[in-house]
């Protein structure tokens, strides 16, 4: 597997699409400038946090509504 290729699998299981992954490499090849993925790279990363935080608050007032319901049966 060519580098290119291997960080592509990278991105990919860290969530990205392929779109956005082409247009990502498109744009990168052309202008030659890493720092655009990086950042790109680092929205996605402070995406992924947020709707993660989310999942999480959302799952602890979950449980904390199953405990009411638990001690009130």
């Amino acid at each position: 597997m060519t580098a290119p290729r291997a960080s592509q699998c990278r991105l990919r299981k860290a969530g990205y699409r392929v779109a956005p992954l082409r247009d990502l490499r498109r744009k990168s090849r052309h202008t030659g400038r890493s720092q655009d993925v990086a950042s790109a790279q680092a929205v996605r990363h402070a995406d992924i946090t947020a709707r993660s935080k989310a999942l999480l608050d959302g799952a602890a007032a979950l449980g904390a509504v199953l405990a009411l319901r638990e001690r009130a049966a």
